[in-house]
């Protein structure tokens, strides 16, 4: 068995045809035949069902896939880095006002590690592929968010920085502005819109049942931070958000946090897979002090 097998059988597994994985692997599809059939013949067993006219893996070849595929990514990026001695990474960036705190700032001291060079890709938080997908993809290899954004992806590790909560968004001559913090029951005669992520998050979840059917409040959900922001600047309503949006230093808006034991952790997410790679301890170190720097300040 040799990796020319394995890249052989993978290719073929994830495109169904010869022809389209001959052309992917620039090898001919009497190779690629070839290279499937000695690993067939060393494994005991029949990975590709050769007698539709479409290909169709066995079900022992769709269990071997299933194992093979991560252990042959695993191997490809071991050997990448033991090449190259690098590290070379994609860092998303949501754009929150938590993380514009920090992050550009760590992504400076990343850039001047010898061996890592790191590309930042600013995403939106309600991509319709999700931020797990971007992960698994490896679209991104990092990013930091909300915990509950990942929860139930056991191949995504989560590093919690610190626990948050919600505040409530205000125009700064608004009644409540004097309040250090707010209850319920200040905002259950006003117009709230809260925010929530098209994929509705788990503290979402549990807040939005805590506003209607524990204390009988009327809200509207928003995804849009900009159009949340519209509504509580012209139509004197109010906004709950997560505390990761609240921009403490926003002239026209003041933030104070909401009362309520709906929380979530803020931190880091990224594949398991980087916990191996040369280097990441120290890029995740890096991210890690940036960010606990500034929210302990807070």
């Amino acid at each position: 068995m040799n990796t020319n097998q394995i890249k052989c059988f993978i290719t073929v597994a994830e495109n169904n045809s010869f022809s389209k994985s001959a052309t992917k692997l620039f090898l001919s599809q009497s190779t690629i035949s070839k290279n499937i059939s000695r690993l067939e013949k060393e494994l005991g067993f029949k990975l590709i069902d050769r007698s539709h006219k479409h290909i169709k893996l066995t079900n022992k070849g769709s269990y071997f896939y299933q194992i093979i595929k991560p252990i042959a990514q695993k191997l490809d990026d071991t050997i990448s880095d033991l090449r190259e001695n690098s590290l070379s990474l994609t860092l998303g960036f949501t754009d929150t006002p938590t993380e514009s705190k920090f992050l550009p700032k760590a992504i400076d001291q990343i850039g001047q590690l010898n061996h890592v060079s790191v590309n930042v890709e600013v995403i939106d938080p309600n991509t319709p592929t999700g931020l797990i997908n971007l992960l698994r993809e490896k679209y991104l290899n990092i990013l930091c968010f909300e915990e509950d954004a990942f929860y139930n992806a056991k191949d995504i590790k989560f590093l919690p920085l610190k626990k948050m909560g919600f505040s409530v968004m205000l125009k700064r001559k608004d009644s409540l502005h004097n309040k250090k913090v707010l209850n319920f029951k200040d905002v259950k005669n006003r117009q709230i819109i809260l925010w929530s992520s098209k994929k509705v998050l788990p503290s979402i979840k549990k807040l939005s049942f805590r506003l209607a059917n524990e204390n009988n409040i009327n809200y509207t959900k928003k995804y849009d931070f900009m159009t949340i922001a519209s509504k509580v600047k012209s139509d004197a309503k109010i906004g709950i958000i997560p505390d990761i949006l609240a921009d403490k230093n926003d002239p026209d808006f003041i933030y104070i946090p909401l009362n309520s034991d709906v929380t979530y952790y803020f931190g880091i997410a990224y594949n398991r897979e980087l916990d191996n790679r040369p280097y990441f301890q120290r890029v995740l170190n890096i991210i890690k002090n940036s960010a606990n720097a500034f929210l302990n300040d807070k």
